[in-house]
């Protein structure tokens, strides 16, 4: 014997104005992402492309591992002691895109940011690259289209409810009823 589907009743006013503020927070969610990693972008390739050129010694690394899809990337933080300081700053963190093998006392070269110098950066190392944000951008866009649609619905479904509430208790009903 078939199982009977039961058939989904639609969102009332009240379900599909939550659902459209949820997605009025994940499109902002989206954008902030976006936001962060287009400045996280800028900052890495303006580092690469002015950032101040020094030697320094290791004083710590800090790799940290992520698994996606059983895929591992890593990411390290090296900090370090700058031999010429910039701008009176002597240490500084080395943002490192994969696993870093450096031991404590090392000498490494490095980009130290001019505006920042506590943020650095390997020479030919960029620390991101810009397409995390225009992805982010582009799956904004998509929202935005998701959000549109669903604020058109939410409003339509409260005009016909009050358009339904008009009738109902309309105080002018046709003759013969």
């Amino acid at each position: 014997m078939a199982r009977r589907r039961r058939r989904r009743r639609p969102l009332g006013p009240k379900g599909q104005l939550t659902v459209t503020l949820i997605l009025y927070v994940l499109f902002a969610g989206l954008v902030a992402a976006a936001v962060g990693a287009h400045a996280a972008a800028a900052q890495s390739s303006y580092v690469q492309a002015h950032g101040v050129l020094d030697s320094a010694t290791v004083l710590n690394v800090d790799n940290t591992s992520s698994t996606a899809r059983g895929t591992t990337t890593w990411h390290a933080e090296v900090t370090v002691q700058l031999q010429q300081p910039v701008d009176g700053t002597t240490t500084s963190v080395v943002q490192v895109p994969y696993k870093d093998n450096s031991n404590d006392g090392d000498t490494i070269t490095v980009l130290v940011d001019p505006s920042n110098p506590g943020y650095s950066e390997l020479p030919g190392s960029a620390n991101t690259t810009n397409t995390p944000w225009i992805v982010l951008l582009v799956f904004s866009v998509l929202m935005l289209f998701g959000v549109v649609l669903a604020t058109r619905r939410t409003i339509r479904l409260f005009r016909q409810r009050r358009a339904a509430r008009g009738l109902a208790y309309s105080d002018n009903a046709p003759g013969g009823f």
